[in-house]
């Protein structure tokens, strides 16, 4: 197996990694641009076959701090929503974890942080339904084994709801809890509609967002790095905006981001 860090354009990354289990925009090119306005260095790494076919991927975020009154500089690696690999293949899930921690080491990096979308198990804890997941168990006691360790700092939101939207509405509307079904009829029948956004729209979008960060009591970055964001992916293809609106007047919006995977991943 061959790992390497040859030079890659945005389309090619990004077409690498959609053929991977587990690919995330958090893991694509656009996403180590934007990091990299913030002081941050994006190391994408692929691992390849004895065939040269992408088997594993990572992009590696890696970030420098200097230390007042010293000449010495905390580095730290950081792989968002990453590696990507099938976590079931046991010998490359080993090679892979191995590869990372001996890069952070190369570079003296007092840590490095990975968050792969890996499976636990479906359903909530405790509760009727819910089950675990061989591969997960497996990868945690795999992580264990080579002594990572489980960080009491979580950036990335640890559950994650999927919903197929292949079904007609109406049986997606049938999926979901009375009080959902209600509040969306309702309103249509208030006269809210949906638009797609624009570039324009941006600084709409920053102020409703930190209005909303003011009112729920949670921290919100500064205009230029959501600016920055929502420009590259929303140029990329990557990003959608949508805007609710009562009578032509902004009442909420979000932001949609996707990334094409290949069938069956």
């Amino acid at each position: 197996m061959i790992a390497d860090f040859r030079p890659q354009g945005s389309e090619s990354w990004n077409n690498t990694i959609a053929t991977l289990p587990g690919a995330h925009f958090l893991q694509t090119w656009e996403w180590g641009q934007v990091k990299s306005h913030f002081g941050w260095q994006p190391f994408p790494k692929i691992w390849r076959d004895v065939r040269g076919k992408p088997v594993a991927a990572a992009l590696i975020l890696q970030r420098v701090l200097p230390i007042r009154g010293l000449a010495a500089r905390l580095r730290l690696f950081y792989v968002p929503k990453g590696p990507l690999l099938d976590w079931q293949d046991a010998s490359l899930r080993q090679r892979v974890l191995e590869d990372l921690a001996d890069l952070a080491r190369q570079h003296g990096a007092i840590f490095i942080k990975i968050d792969p979308d890996v499976r636990a198990g479906t359903g909530y804890p405790g509760q009727p339904g819910a089950q675990s997941d061989p591969t997960g168990t497996q990868v945690v006691c795999n992580l264990a084994q080579l002594d990572w360790h489980f960080s009491a700092e979580q950036i990335q939101f640890r559950n994650t709801v999927l919903i197929d939207l292949k079904p007609d509405l109406d049986a997606l509307l049938a999926n979901m809890k009375p009080k959902t079904r209600y509040n969306i009829r309702l309103a249509q029948r208030k006269g809210v509609s949906i638009r797609s956004g624009t570039l324009d729209d941006l600084k709409l979008l920053h102020r409703m967002y930190a209005e909303t960060a003011d009112r729920d009591g949670f921290v919100v970055r500064d205009e230029k790095y959501y600016l920055d964001l929502w420009t590259t992916f929303i140029r990329a293809g990557l990003a959608e905006p949508l805007i609710a609106e009562v009578d032509r007047e902004p009442v909420a919006a979000v932001v949609i981001f996707r990334l094409q995977t290949a069938p069956g991943i």
